[in-house]
C-alpha cells in the first residue's frame, strides 16, 4: 500500500495516481473518457436523453485558471473532455435531426382529410403570434451575474441569511425591551408579554446560530484532513455538528500543536465551544425582564386638596369688635391638641394616589415660642405660716408682661399644705408662662425654673403633598409669619390682608408696587397689603382699598395717572396683584379667637401634688395638656409642639370652611399604581456575547477556509489544470461520493470489520488521512498508517 503525505509534483508520474496523470495528459484519452467502437451506439442513446434536457454531467472537469483571481467553478476543460464531449454532440445532433424529420413525414401520411381541415380553420380563428426579433438581446440577469462571480459567496448564502438573523434577533430584543423601559406592562392581543417576545426572538437566534455551527463545523472537518489527520479528528468534527455532547468531546479531541501551529482546530473549538454556550441563552434572556410596583398618571383627571384664601367666620355678636366662637372651631382646636392624630386635610383622590409637586399656598394659623427664662425675677423672704406656726422660706417668680402686667409664681408658707404650684400662665394676645419643676420653694434646692413667651397669629403656609393609598401626606415647605395689615374697606369692613410677591411673573408689576409706596425687595415673598378682596370669584373679583390709606394721597403714586386719578386708586393700581395672591381673614375672627378661645384656654395655672409628687393633677385641660405634652419635662420643643398641634387643626378647619371668595382647591395629578417593566441590562449581553462569538467564527471559518482549499489546490494543480474548489459540509453526500479512495478502502478492508462503535473509533485513531484530487473529485486518502 502507498502512502501520500505530500502531493505529487506537477511532472511526474506517481503510481498511487496514475487515473489523474492518464486525465492530465492531452496526448491521452482517459480510460473512463474514451469511447469504443464498440459501445459508441449504446453511450450515443444516453447522451441524447442528457442532452434533451440540457445538462451535461462532467463530475471530473479540471479547470486552467488562475488560483487567486477564481474560486474555480468556471467550465473550462481539458482538450481530452472536450473533443470528447464534441464527438458525443454531433453524433447525437444528426441522429435527432433524422429522426424526427422520418417522424414528421409519417404523421402526415396518416392524418386524415377532415380533421385536417377542423385544425386549419381553429387555428385561423386565433390570433397571430407574435415573434421575437432575433436580434433582440435578453436582458442579463444582474444578481446571477453577480453570483456567478462570486461563487464562493454563494457558497455560504444560507449562513450569511441566518448570521443576519441572528443579529436581527438580538437587535429585536433590545428595540423590544428598550421601548418598554420603565413602562406599564403592555397589554397586548391573545395574551402575549413582552417575556414571550423575547422567548420568540430567542428562538430565532439560537435557530440560526445552530445551522451556522453546525454547516461551519462541518466545513471544517474537510479543511481539518487538508493536512494529514487521523480519522477519528473527522468524525470528531462531525459529531460536533450534530450537538453539544459532540462540541464537548471536540473540545477535548482537537491538537492544536500536531502537525505544526495551525488555525482549524481554534476555530473549530470556537465553533463547539459556541455551541455549548448557546444553550444558555433562554435562561440568561428570560432574566433580562424585571417588573416592579410603579405608579402612571391618569390622563384628563387631577386630584385636589382643600386650600383657603379668606377665612371671615364668627359667631354671634358678643360685644365692641367681638364675637362668640363657634362650635365647630372649638372642636377643630381641641381636636388638634388632645387627639393623637392629627387631623387630615379634605382631599379627592379617587385612585387613592395622587402626587402634588407644585407648592400650593392657603391661609393658616401660625404659633411660636421663645425661652424668657433669663427674663425671670426672684424675690426670696422669709414669711409666717399659721398652719405649722413657724417662719418658713418663701420664693416669688415674676415675668413682665407688659407695662402694667406681671406674671407671678409663688411658693412657700402655707401653700405646701395645698400643694405647690407647677406653673402659671396668663394670655392676652401672647402666651406668658412660668414653669417650677420641684417640690421645694426655693430654687437653689435643684429645682428647675423656666419661662416661655408664645405667640398665636394667622399667617399664610405653603405645602407639598402626596396621596399613596388612600392616605394624605403633608409636607409644610413654608410659612409667612406674622405680616398681615389692617384693612378697613370702605363697605366698612374689617380686614387683616396680605400678598404673595411670588405671583409676580413681571417686573412691571413691581415696579407698580413701588410706585404706590410698598417697600420690599427681591428676596421678599409676603407683602403686608392694603387691598382685600371680599366678594367675587377668582376670574371676577371685587378688590377694595383700604378706606384709610389712600396711597393716591401721597407721593409717589399721586405722580402717575395711570395709577390715580385724583384721589381715586385706578384699576391698574388695584389689580397689580392677582385676586388668587391676595390672602384676608377677618379683624373679629382673630380678635375673638384671642379674647374668647385662646385666653380662657390658656389664663389659669396648674398646682402639683405635695403629699404624693404627682404633677399637674389641677388645672384647666389646656394647661395640663400643656404641662405634660411632648416629653413631660415641659422643654421649649414640648411646648411649640403642642401649640402647633392645635394651629394645624385650626388650619385645617379655616381651609375647609366655607369662604365669602370662592378659594380654588389645590390641583395635582392623580397616578394608579401598575405593574412596571426594569431592564436589567446585564443578562441581556450574554445574548450580545453568543451573537458576537457567532460573527467572528463565522468570519474566520469562511476567511481561513477559502485561504487553505486556495492552499491545496495550488500543491495539486499542474501546468495546464486546477482541482475543482469544493463545498462540502455536513450534507452525507459529500461523504458518499467523496469519502475514501480506492487504495484506502482496500487497508481499511485489511485491517477486519466490527459491529461496535467502540472498536471502530479505536481503529479510527490508527488511519491517517488526507484529501487529494483524483479524477473522481477530491478524496480522502490513505496519508499514514
Amino acid at each position: 500500500m502507498s502512502t501520500h503525505s505530500t502531493p505529487p509534483p506537477a511532472t511526474q508520474s506517481t503510481l498511487g495516481y496514475h487515473e489523474r496523470e492518464q486525465i492530465r495528459a492531452n496526448d491521452t484519452s482517459s480510460p473512463r473518457l474514451q469511447l469504443d467502437n464498440q459501445d459508441s451506439v449504446s453511450l450515443l442513446s444516453s447522451s441524447l436523453s442528457q442532452e434533451e434536457d440540457g445538462q451535461t454531467q462532467d463530475l471530473h472537469r479540471l479547470e486552467s485558471i488562475d488560483i487567486d483571481r477564481s474560486d474555480g467553478y468556471r467550465n473550462e476543460t481539458t482538450p481530452a473532455v472536450a473533443s470528447t464531449s464534441a464527438n458525443i454532440q454531433a453524433a447525437a445532433t444528426s441522429s435527432r435531426a433524422s429522426s424526427t424529420i422520418a417522424s414528421h413525414n409519417d404523421v402526415n401520411e396518416h392524418k386524415t382529410g377532415w380533421l385536417s381541415k377542423l385544425r386549419g380553420r381553429f387555428t385561423a380563428m386565433l390570433p397571430p403570434k407574435r415573434k421575437q426579433s432575433p436580434s433582440t438581446p435578453k436582458p442579463p440577469n444582474r444578481i446571477k451575474k453577480w453570483l456567478q462571480s462570486h461563487r464562493y459567496l454563494n457558497i455560504w448564502w444560507w449562513e450569511i441569511l441566518c448570521c443576519v438573523f441572528a443579529l436581527a434577533a438580538l437587535i429585536a430584543i433590545v428595540v423590544t425591551v428598550r421601548a418598554h423601559e420603565h413602562k406599564p406592562l403592555p397589554k397586548w392581543q391573545y395574551g402575549l408579554t413582552v417575556n414571550a417576545m423575547i422567548a420568540a426572538y430567542t428562538v430565532i437566534l439560537k435557530a440560526a446560530a445552530g445551522l451556522v455551527l453546525a454547516e461551519g463545523i462541518s466545513h471544517l472537518k474537510w479543511i481539518a484532513v487538508a493536512r494529514p489527520q487521523s480519522l477519528s479528528s473527522f468524525v470528531a468534527h462531525d459529531n460536533a455538528s450534530r450537538g453539544p455532547l459532540g462540541a464537548l468531546k471536540l473540545l477535548w479531541k482537537n491538537q492544536y500543536r500536531s502537525g505544526g501551529l495551525h488555525m482549524t482546530p481554534f476555530i473549530s473549538s470556537l465553533g463547539a465551544l459556541i455551541t455549548i454556550l448557546v444553550l444558555l441563552v433562554d435562561p440568561f434572556s428570560q432574566q433580562i425582564i424585571k417588573t416592579y410596583e410603579c405608579e402612571r398618571r391618569v390622563i384628563g383627571e387631577y386630584g385636589n386638596i382643600a386650600r383657603t384664601n379668606s377665612y371671615t367666620e364668627a359667631g354671634k355678636h358678643s360685644g365692641a369688635g367681638e364675637a362668640t366662637i363657634p362650635l365647630s372651631v372649638r372642636g377643630a382646636v381641641n381636636n388638634g391638641m388632645f387627639a393623637s392624630r392629627k387631623p387630615d386635610v379634605e382631599f379627592v383622590c379617587r385612585t387613592g394616589n395622587c402626587s402634588f409637586t407644585e407648592e400650593y399656598a392657603t391661609l393658616a394659623f401660625c404659633s411660636s415660642c421663645m425661652d424668657v427664662t433669663d427674663e425671670l425675677k426672684f424675690v426670696q423672704y422669709d414669711g409666717y405660716d399659721d398652719i405649722f406656726n413657724q417662719t418658713t422660706p418663701y420664693t416669688n417668680v415674676s415675668l413682665t408682661i407688659d407695662d402694667r402686667r406681671t406674671l407671678t409664681l409663688s411658693r412657700g408658707g402655707s401653700a405646701m399644705s395645698r400643694g405647690y404650684l407647677g406653673l402659671v400662665s396668663h394670655f392676652d394676645s401672647e402666651l406668658n408662662m412660668i414653669r417650677w419643676d420641684g417640690l421645694m420653694a426655693t430654687p437653689e434646692q435643684n429645682q428647675t425654673i423656666k419661662g416661655y413667651r408664645c405667640r398665636l397669629y394667622p399667617c399664610i403656609k405653603t405645602f407639598k403633598a402626596y396621596v399613596r393609598t388612600g392616605r394624605i401626606a403633608e409636607e409644610e415647605v413654608e410659612a409667612s409669619g406674622d405680616v398681615f395689615s389692617s384693612v378697613i374697606t370702605r363697605t366698612n369692613r374689617a380686614l387683616r390682608v396680605a400678598a404673595d410677591l411670588k405671583c409676580l411673573d413681571d417686573p412691571r408689576q413691581a415696579d407698580v408696587l413701588h410706585k404706590l409706596g410698598y417697600e420690599f425687595n427681591e428676596t421678599t415673598r409676603w407683602l403686608p397689603y392694603n387691598v382685600s378682596w371680599t366678594n367675587g370669584t377668582m376670574e371676577h373679583p371685587v378688590l377694595e382699598p383700604s378706606m384709610y390709606y389712600n396711597p393716591c394721597e401721597r407721593a409717589p403714586a399721586n405722580q402717575h395717572a395711570d395709577l390715580c386719578n385724583g384721589n381715586k386708586t385706578s384699576t391698574k393700581a388695584l389689580e397689580v396683584i392677582p385676586a388668587h395672591c391676595i390672602y384676608n381673614i377677618g379683624q373679629i375672627t382673630t380678635t375673638s379667637l384671642s379674647d374668647n378661645l385662646f385666653s380662657q384656654m390658656f389664663t389659669g395655672y396648674i398646682r402639683n401634688s405635695w403629699t404624693y409628687g404627682y404633677a399637674g393633677y389641677e388645672g384647666t385641660e389646656a394647661l395640663t395638656a400643656l404641662y405634660n405634652g411632648g416629653s413631660g419635662n415641659g422643654t421649649l420643643k414640648d411646648v411649640e409642639g403642642m401649640l402647633k398641634n392645635m394651629t394645624d387643626g385650626l388650619t385645617t378647619y379655616m381651609r375647609q370652611a366655607d369662604s365669602a371668595v370662592e378659594s380654588y382647591r389645590a390641583l395635582g395629578d392623580m397616578y394608579n399604581y401598575t405593574s412596571c417593566i426594569e431592564v436589567r441590562w446585564a443578562w441581556l449581553s450574554y445574548a450580545a456575547m453568543i451573537v458576537g462569538s457567532l460573527l467572528i467564527f463565522f468570519i474566520w471559518m469562511v476567511v481561513y477556509a477559502r485561504r487553505d482549499q486556495s492552499r491545496l489546490r495550488r500543491q495539486w494543480k499542474d501546468e495546464d489544470s486546477v482541482p475543482l474548489i469544493h463545498d462540502f459540509k455536513s450534507s452525507a453526500l459529500d461523504f458518499l461520493f467523496h469519502g475514501m479512495d480506492a487504495e484506502t478502502l482496500r487497508h481499511m478492508a485489511n485491517m477486519g470489520a466490527t459491529n461496535q462503535t467502540g472498536e471502530l473509533e479505536k481503529r479510527a485513531e490508527k488511519v491517517m488521512v488526507a484529501l487529494i484530487a483524483t479524477e473522481q473529485g477530491w478524496k480522502l486518502s490513505s496519508a499514514a498508517s
